[in-house]
């Protein structure tokens, strides 16, 4: 009876992680021009982005730890 009470009782506990919202504008470092179509890794969690024309980008629902960012775009090196 107290183990399943427990269970019960931690079964809520666990749907309850934070995620985070990791998101910015990726700009050319020498013009300040906005990088369109940019790709953003996070290299831990495996999640995505692609910049906007405006350079905006946006990854939501980034669970908690740390990650590794990696930001690569066609013609910069």
């Amino acid at each position: 009876m107290i183990l399943t009470y427990m269970a019960v009782f931690l079964l809520p506990l666990a749907g309850i992680a934070r995620t985070y919202t990791f998101s910015g504008r990726v700009l050319d470092r020498r013009s300040g021009e906005p990088v369109e179509f940019a790709t953003i890794v996070l290299k831990v969690s495996g999640q995505w982005a692609v910049a906007g024309e405006d350079g905006r980008f946006s990854i939501s629902n980034i669970p908690e730890g740390k990650n590794i960012v990696s930001i690569s775009c066609l013609g910069y090196a």
